[in-house]
């Protein structure tokens, strides 16, 4: 029983470290991640259409 608190215990811990960061990121700083976030995503979606057309292409041989 002992062992089950002390696991709750860090996960509760794990959470306040979390709203603690999320509460000092400024505003700026959060709109900056997420243009990154986006682009990255974006990025990703481009790289994953040209890999699409490559195996197309290997295909056909």
């Amino acid at each position: 029983k002992m062992i089950q608190l002390k696991r709750d215990k860090s996960v509760q811990n794990r959470i306040k470290t979390g709203q603690k960061r999320e509460a000092w990121r400024s505003p700026e700083v959060s709109r900056v991640v997420s243009v990154d976030r986006a682009r990255k995503t974006e990025e990703n979606a481009k790289r994953m259409v040209e890999n699409a057309i490559t195996v197309e292409k290997l295909l056909e041989f």
